[in-house]
């Protein structure tokens, strides 16, 4: 676990007023390769009730994927911290691109040809939302008891549905896909091939809970984690972020993958 604060969500709320927590879990791994860090708004400059998520899910194996998660996610807040003076999205991009140099530095130092990661940066300023991610870790929206996928998903399952959709693909053809979780892009020190952004920020609205994870998440349907969310939404982010894993957690997987979870509860300030 990698982060400027990764205590949870009562820490956070004494200091400013934003309920956040994130959470960790191995799953049937011997090893964890995702990393997390949320900057709370005094670390986003004085005054500010703003609060920027960064989580990665490497890859390459047990020493290239931590590696990799844990150069990206800090090598981004690094390079956000130091443009300030940039618009919100030309910072994002820059600190995406950032990290992707670092990891491809790092991948020619440890010689490790498969190392890599996804990316997911989400940037909440009062009620307005941004985010920049390549790869399948998702952001999920829920709002009054539903539940919406904010990003892209750039693996091959939504490009499997659309052709099956279209009825482009026999099942005979089905069987020689890549397999669903194959990643279409990922932050491997080469040019990014897919890389999504809102366009415009996205407004929150009262009791909206963000939920950010890596893709070990997905184990539990979309459903059960809009259940989980909805039966603990009037407790604080921890609790919220706690029942999402637990809904994980229930499935007993036998491959489970590595699991993190940053919960966002939104409670609007009248400044907000």
């Amino acid at each position: 676990m990698t982060g400027i604060d990764t205590s949870g969500a009562a820490a956070a709320l004494l200091r400013s007023g934003r309920d956040y927590a994130g959470r960790q879990w191995r799953g049937s791994r011997d090893y964890q390769e995702d990393s997390y860090a949320v900057a709370p708004p005094e670390e986003l400059g004085e005054g500010r009730r703003d609060l920027l998520i960064v989580l990665a899910d490497g890859m390459g194996g047990h020493a290239a994927g931590d590696v990799a998660s844990r150069v990206g996610v800090e090598r981004f807040i690094h390079t956000f911290y130091e443009s300030e003076d940039e618009p919100d999205d030309s910072r994002m991009a820059m600190a995406l691109e950032a990290a992707n140099r670092q990891i491809g530095a790092e991948a020619e130092r440890l010689r490790a040809d498969s190392m890599g990661t996804t990316l997911l940066a989400v940037l909440v300023r009062g009620r307005l939302v941004e985010w920049i991610s390549v790869g399948d870790s998702p952001l999920f929206l829920v709002r009054d008891g539903r539940i919406g996928r904010l990003n892209a998903d750039h693996s091959m399952s939504p490009v499997i549905d659309r052709m099956i959709e279209e009825s482009k693909i026999t099942d005979e053809e089905i069987a020689d896909l890549p397999p669903r979780n194959e990643l279409r892009s990922a932050l491997i020190g080469e040019e990014i091939d897919l890389i999504d952004t809102p366009g415009e920020p996205f407004a929150l609205e009262p009791g909206d809970v963000l939920v950010a994870a890596s893709d070990g998440v997905l184990t539990a349907p979309p459903l059960e984690i809009a259940k989980a969310v909805s039966k603990t939404a009037t407790q604080d982010a921890s609790r919220i972020a706690i029942a999402v894993m637990d809904a994980v957690v229930s499935h007993r997987k036998a491959k489970q993958d590595n699991l993190t979870v940053v919960v966002f509860k939104f409670d609007p300030s009248p400044e907000d």
